[in-house]
C-alpha cells in the first residue's frame, strides 16, 4: 500500500506509525511544512521524507500546489493526517481521497478556544474525511462537538516488546525513585510534581520514617519552565534529592522507566497519556491527576488518581506508593497486564491498517 502521512516531521507519534507501516512493507511518506522538516525522530530507511513548504496565512496555497504535485506524482492510496487543523486543512484545499484524519488533543481542545473562526475550520476540516481516528474515548466525545462522523478509538499504544519490567529483584532497592517525564510546560505543572514531592519529604521526615531519606525525584524534560523550576527544587530543603536528567530520547525511555520504581504525572488536561502507558508497560504503578485521557487509562488496581492542580494529594498518593512495596509490586504487574490488553501498538497498527484497508475498498 502506498501511504502518504501528512503532519509534522519531528512528532515522535508521526514517526512511530510511518516506521510502523514501512516495517510491514508498506511504502510511506510523511509530508510536512518546513517548519518541522527537521526531526529528532529516527525514521526507518525506507520512509520517505518530503516538504511542501513554509506554512503562514498566505503561504498556505503554495504548500497547496506542491502537495498537489507530490500527489499526482507519488499517487498515494491513502492520505493520513495527523492534526486537524493546518494539515488537514491543506489536504481539504489538493481535494486529498480517501482522508483519514487523527486528532491529536491539542487540536480538539485548545484550537476551537480560538473562537468562530477556528471552530467552523475544524468543522470544514473534518467535513472533508472518509474517516477519523482519536486516541481515546473522552477526545472521540470531545471531537463529536465538531462532526457528525463516526470516530474510530484507536489508542496510540506501545511497543511491548520495548517497554517491559525490570527483572524482579528479592527484597527491593535501597532507593526508591519517582519518575516524572514531561516538558517543562505549564499544563504539564512540573511545579505541582516538584511541591508535592517536596511535601512528601517533609511529611516522611517530620514522621521519622525509614523511608524519609530514600526517596528521590527524578525529572526528565525540558522546557519553558525548566530555570524556574531548577530555582523552585534549590530553595527547598531536599534539592539534593532531585536530579534534572533533561530531555530524553524515546530510544533510552523504557532503561529510564525500569530504573524508576513509581511514575507521577501531574497535568491539568490530557487527551490521552502516552507517558502512562509507558510507564505502566514496564511494571510501575502510577500516580496521576485526574486529567480526562489519564482517568481514562489508570484504574484502581493501577495507580492513584489525584485531584488536578493538588500537590498535596499527589503527596499523599505517593506516600502510600512509597510506604507500601507489595502495594507498588501488585499495581505495577497490574498496569502490565492493562497494558497487554489494551495498548500493545502492534495490535493498533493492525487496527489502523484495517481503516486503511476498507477505505481502499470503497
Amino acid at each position: 500500500m502506498n501511504i502518504a502521512i501528512l503532519g509534522n516531521a519531528g512528532s515522535s507519534h508521526i514517526a512511530k506509525w510511518a516506521n510502523a507501516f514501512a516495517l510491514r512493507g508498506h511504502n510511506v511518506t510523511v509530508y510536512s511544512f518546513s517548519q518541522h522538516e527537521h526531526s529528532e525522530e529516527t525514521y526507518a530507511p525506507t520512509v520517505k521524507r518530503r516538504t511542501i513548504g513554509a506554512f503562514s496565512k498566505t503561504g498556505i496555497f503554495g504548500c497547496v500546489r506542491r502537495l498537489r504535485s507530490f500527489f499526482k506524482q507519488e499517487k498515494p492510496d491513502v492520505i493520513h493526517v495527523f492534526y486537524a487543523t493546518v494539515y488537514a486543512l491543506a489536504a481539504r484545499l489538493v481535494g486529498a481521497k480517501p482522508l483519514i484524519v487523527t486528532v491529536m488533543g491539542s487540536d480538539v481542545y485548545a484550537f476551537p478556544e480560538r473562537g468562530f473562526f477556528a471552530r467552523q475550520l475544524l468543522r470544514f476540516n473534518l467535513r472533508g474525511c472518509a474517516a477519523i481516528s482519536s486516541a481515546s474515548h473522552v477526545m472521540k466525545e470531545r471531537t463529536a462537538l465538531y462532526t457528525s462522523r463516526p470516530i474510530e478509538v484507536i489508542p496510540f499504544g506501545v511497543d511491548i516488546g520495548r517497554f517491559f519490567p525490570a527483572p524482579e529483584q528479592s527484597g527491593g532497592g535501597e532507593i526508591v525513585r519517582v519518575a516524572f517525564v514531561k516538558l517543562f510546560k505549564p499544563v504539564y505543572a512540573p511545579r505541582d510534581m516538584l511541591t508535592a514531592f517536596c511535601l512528601l519529604k517533609e511529611s516522611l521526615r517530620l514522621s521519622r520514617h525509614p523511608m524519609a531519606e530514600r526517596v528521590k525525584l527524578e525529572m526528565y524534560g525540558g522546557g519553558e519552565l525548566e530555570a524556574e523550576l531548577k530555582k523552585q527544587a534549590a530553595a527547598c530543603d531536599f534539592t539534593t534529592d532531585i536530579t534534572f536528567h533533561g530531555y530524553i530520547e524515546n530510544s533510552r525511555l523504557p532503561d529510564a522507566l525500569r530504573a524508576s520504581d513509581i511514575f507521577c504525572a501531574t497535568s491539568l488536561r490530557e487527551s490521552f497519556g502516552v507517558s502512562l502507558v509507558e510507564a505502566m508497560a514496564c511494571g510501575l504503578p502510577v500516580i496521576c491527576s485526574d486529567a480526562d485521557g489519564f482517568k481514562e487509562i489508570v484504574t484502581e488496581e493501577t495507580g492513584i488518581i489525584a485531584p488536578a492542580g493538588n500537590p498535596a494529594a499527589i503527596a499523599s498518593g505517593l506516600r502510600r506508593l512509597i510506604t507500601d512495596e507489595a502495594l507498588r509490586h501488585t499495581m505495577g504487574q497490574n498496569g502490565r497486564r492493562r497494558v497487554e490488553k489494551l495498548y500493545d501498538f502492534e495490535q493498533n497498527v493492525g487496527q489502523m491498517l484495517k481503516i486503511y484497508q476498507d477505505l481502499q475498498k470503497s
